[in-house]
């Protein structure tokens, strides 16, 4: 399989251009998407920063993983944790779907993967994973013109 290494330039001019162009096409939508303008959730819980502290906190355990005391899949284990935190992380997801919605002169939506959700039974739903809606965002990507987003493929390494 052949990697193909994106810098953190190319990164930050990716995600440069698509800020600023949401901000031009839709400004108010741009500051819905900025600000994560949500519904209701209990007091003092952001997902996005629980997540960011979550991570802080993994990493001083890993750090500890490193004892004699834990086996040597310590690291492996806690590694793993963090991997599939930050790919079923919404707040992400979010932000860029929304982002590709202005791109397509669509509105801010509070939770603009819903319609990736399967039914259960009645009032139950099973959010989408994270490779459903990753094949999502690159679709809308595509859609909206934003290859420099999706050029990359899933050989993406970060450099």
């Amino acid at each position: 399989m052949t990697e193909t290494r994106v810098t953190d330039q190319e990164c930050s001019d990716c995600f440069n251009s698509l800020w600023s162009s949401a901000f031009s096409a839709r400004c108010f939508d741009a500051i819905c998407t900025l600000l994560r303008v949500d519904g209701m959730q209990e007091a003092g819980w952001d997902p996005l920063e629980e997540s960011e502290a979550a991570f802080k906190d993994y990493n001083w355990h890993l750090n500890k993983a490193k004892s004699d005391e834990l086996s040597d899949k310590s690291q492996w284990r806690i590694g793993l944790l963090m991997y599939c935190q930050a790919c079923e992380m919404s707040a992400v997801h979010d932000m860029l779907a929304n982002l590709l919605r202005i791109q397509l002169n669509q509105p801010y939506r509070v939770d603009p993967l819903r319609s990736l959700r399967r039914k259960k039974r009645m009032w139950k739903w099973y959010p989408p994973s994270a490779k459903v809606k990753w094949d999502k965002l690159r679709r809308m990507a595509e859609e909206a013109g934003k290859n420099d987003l999706v050029s990359y493929g899933p050989k993406l390494v970060t450099a």
